[in-house]
């Protein structure tokens, strides 16, 4: 009996254990000891009972040793699994944060990789934008050209971006111009950072200069502040501007053609319409008798009236068809001999009432190219013009020489009163108010020798003057000769 308790105890205590299995057998032994020793004061076991007993005692403790060892054996299998799960365990944390880590690395590089390719996205897209636009864009830092789109290789001719890339700015803008867009560039900053539209000349790579206008900013380049122009090819609006200052020239001189118009005829043309009409009223009033002698002046002074006004109409209708471009202009060969021979018999009344000499000296071989109603106009006025300046018993010459290049030049030269300097150089102004009596009182316009100047340019020729005043003047022009052959006959006759 004493040792079913003794078993169940010792079982207690081994399945109550807290302590390690060799702590908990020792704990086990003394407490066998213990009652052992209870046991030998309370009973009287004779030796041999002793000896059962304590052979007993050793089974059970060799017992327990063995169940000891059993749980020691299990619990270190338990504890080696333990340490391995928990190692385990340990790994896997370690690869769940190098995992975690890596993916935090991936994730960084995608993100960045996206947005290199963004930008990069974003700068393919820049420069689609810039190849394709209609003007040329010039990209330059200090000075120097770093990126060039399509419309800018058109512009300078260039046949690859190389022709122009790396170059200085300088060698593409003509003159000061490139100063002038360097001081714009100086003040982008502050309140202007965009330049002010500048018009300037551009140099092509084969030296040749066009219209642009430009407009420069900041940028980036590569990463690296630059400056980005913009230049846009203003051939056409330079033409039109041409054409409109042109177009203004002239309607200026048309407007100063009809108040030079109106003005002769409120006062060249009435005046002598004035006098005609006070004579006539003279002559046809019977009641007023006159002389014979006075009556031939009268009609003397009338024929004179009425030439010089059909004269100034004739003139002034000449005039009048020329501005508007009615005039036609038929050139054919014309004997020049014959042509200046006919217009001085018209005009010869007017240099006999002068005693004028008139001296024509032309080979009647010589024809020149010419509309021959033109050329008739134009001696007629040098001819009328040489007459009213040139005093009494003056002299008119006519002459000719020729020139090179199936050219020649006709002169008419008088010894009347000249010009001066102002004069001369005013003479072709229709606004001029250069105007003066002929030695005679007669009236002038200026409108002959403007006409004279605009035929003769017409028929591809060239009007001079010279002039020296109280000695004379000299008026001269070029005409082409009517064929090859002309040239010798002039040169064998002059």
């Amino acid at each position: 009996m004493g040792g079913g308790k003794m078993k169940k105890k010792n079982r207690i205590l081994v399945e109550n254990y807290q302590l390690s299995e060799g702590d908990k057998t020792i704990l086990e032994l003394a407490q066998l000891n213990d009652e052992i020793q209870k046991l030998r004061q309370k009973l009287d076991f004779s030796e041999t009972d002793l000896h059962a007993a304590n052979a007993e005692i050793r089974i059970q403790i060799a017992e327990q040793f063995r169940y000891s060892a059993e749980l020691l054996s299990k619990n270190k299998v338990r504890i080696g699994l333990a340490e391995m799960a928990l190692a385990t365990t340990i790994e896997l944390k370690k690869s769940r944060k190098e995992l975690e880590l890596q993916r935090d690395k991936v994730a960084f590089r995608t993100i960045l990789e996206a947005k290199n390719l963004e930008s990069k996205m974003k700068d393919v897209q820049y420069y689609q934008v810039l190849e394709n636009i209609g003007f040329a864009i010039l990209i330059h830092q200090d000075g120097v050209i770093l990126y060039a789109n399509n419309t800018a290789l058109d512009y300078f001719k260039a046949s690859q971006p190389g022709d122009l890339l790396n170059t200085p700015l300088a060698l593409r803008f003509y003159g000061d111009y490139y100063r002038k867009i360097q001081q714009q560039i100086n003040h982008l900053e502050g309140p202007r950072p965009v330049s002010m539209p500048l018009e300037v000349k551009c140099v092509r790579l084969d030296a040749a200069l066009f219209d642009v206008e430009v407009v420069s900013s900041y940028t980036f380049h590569n990463g690296k502040p630059a400056i980005i122009s913009r230049l846009l090819d203003i051939a056409d609006r330079v033409l039109r501007s041409k054409a409109i200052l042109e177009k203004n020239e002239e309607v200026n001189k048309l407007i100063v053609a009809r108040d030079k118009f109106f003005a002769i005829i409120a006062h060249d043309l009435r005046g002598p319409l004035g006098g005609f009409m006070a004579l006539t009223e003279i002559l046809a009033d019977s009641t007023y008798e006159l002389p014979d002698g006075e009556k031939k002046q009268m009609i003397a002074e009338m024929s004179l009236a009425a030439r010089n006004t059909f004269n100034l109409l004739e003139s002034l209708l000449e005039w009048a068809k020329m501005d508007l471009n009615l005039v036609d202009f038929n050139p054919v060969p014309i004997n020049l001999h014959s042509l200046c021979f006919k217009t001085k018999s018209i005009m010869e009344e007017s240099a006999k009432a002068k005693f004028i000499e008139f001296q024509l000296d032309i080979p009647e071989e010589i024809q020149v190219y010419a509309d021959q109603d033109m050329l008739q106009s134009i001696f007629r006025n040098l001819y009328s013009n040489a007459i009213k300046f040139t005093p009494d018993q003056g002299k008119v010459f006519v002459y000719c020489k020729p020139l090179k290049q199936r050219k020649i030049e006709i002169f008419v030269e008088d010894t009347g009163i000249g010009m001066p300097e102002h004069f001369r150089e005013n003479l072709f102004i229709l606004t001029s108010k250069n105007k003066r009596l002929g030695t005679k009182g007669e009236k002038s316009t200026g409108l002959g020798l403007h006409l004279c100047k605009q035929f003769i340019e017409k028929n591809g020729g060239e009007f001079k003057v010279n002039s020296i005043e109280n000695k004379g003047s000299t008026f001269s022009f070029t005409l082409p000769l009517a064929n090859k052959k002309q040239q010798a006959i002039v040169s064998n006759c002059l």
